[in-house]
């Protein structure tokens, strides 16, 4: 489809007609003189993108009647004592008119009438519904007293987090929720049942690299930093997914390393240059 081109004659009568009529009846009066079918949204832009002006001050330029001072009095007095339907019945009772809601609601804000009130009960208020009974309390729909979700799992019930390590349901306080039960990784909560809490700077491992694998004969201690070392040496020799022997003896050899960089760090401390 071919872009549209107004001539000289068109923009002229565009903007001539701009000032004593509003877009919509221009465009009609456009499509008329110059048999076109040209849109009012078409219009509108053609007077933008030409930097057409009406005019027309804002107030005279709509089509909506201008409220009287006294209507404008009145909406301004009645409003805080009123809401917005109620208002709406009084002012047409009033003056005889037959105003919308959104007509209404359009004056309110354009003449900057607010009600006042921040929509907050008051002090001493007294609920409607006050020592009442909800409607539907206690039907078939509703949880009775010691009701018991079908989901519910049992104490010390199971279940596998993403990264692949068991959980246990144990009788510990939620401290994020207040529930009083919980679950928590089974491997440090089986060390913690035999040997306390897990020390500060340690971290509860398997000894043969399963996770699945939770009994207590399993799970031994290591500090962040020996774990820090048999990743690093795992990583650099490509020793990662060791299992048995071969992983111990990398654990081991982690030990060690941690162990040597300690020494070495205290005796740079005792004899600074040496």
């Amino acid at each position: 489809m071919s872009r549209f081109v107004y001539t000289p004659i068109m923009l002229d009568f565009l903007r001539e007609g701009y000032r004593r009529m509003e877009c919509r009846d221009l465009a009609d009066a456009f499509n008329v003189r110059f048999d076109t079918h040209q849109t009012h949204p078409a219009i509108r832009s053609t007077l933008h993108n030409h930097g057409m002006r009406a005019g027309r001050r804002g107030a005279i330029r709509g089509r909506h009647k201008k409220y009287t001072p006294e209507q404008i009095a009145f909406l301004r007095s009645e409003y805080p004592k009123l809401t917005q339907p109620d208002l709406l019945d009084a002012f047409n009772q009033r003056f005889g008119l037959n105003k919308t809601l959104d007509q209404l609601k359009s004056t309110l804000w354009r003449e900057r009438i607010y009600s006042g009130r921040d929509g907050c009960f008051s002090e001493g208020f007294t609920p409607w519904n006050k020592g009442k009974r909800c409607p539907g309390l206690g039907g078939s729909t509703t949880f009775r007293k010691g009701h018991i979700p079908a989901n519910t799992r049992p104490m010390y019930s199971e279940r596998l987090n993403d990264d692949g390590y068991i959980e246990i349901k144990v009788p510990e306080r939620n401290q994020h929720t207040g529930a009083p039960t919980r679950f928590r990784l089974k491997h440090i909560w089986l060390w913690e049942q035999v040997h306390g809490p897990v020390p500060a700077g340690c971290v509860v491992v398997f000894t043969d690299g399963d996770r699945g694998h939770c009994e207590i004969g399993n799970l031994e201690l290591m500090t962040r930093e020996e774990l820090a070392r048999m990743n690093q040496l795992a990583g650099r020799n490509g020793l990662t997914g060791l299992h048995g022997e071969e992983l111990i003896a990398l654990r081991n050899l982690a030990r060690l390393k941690a162990k040597t960089n300690k020494l070495e760090r205290e005796s740079k401390r005792r004899c600074p240059g040496a």
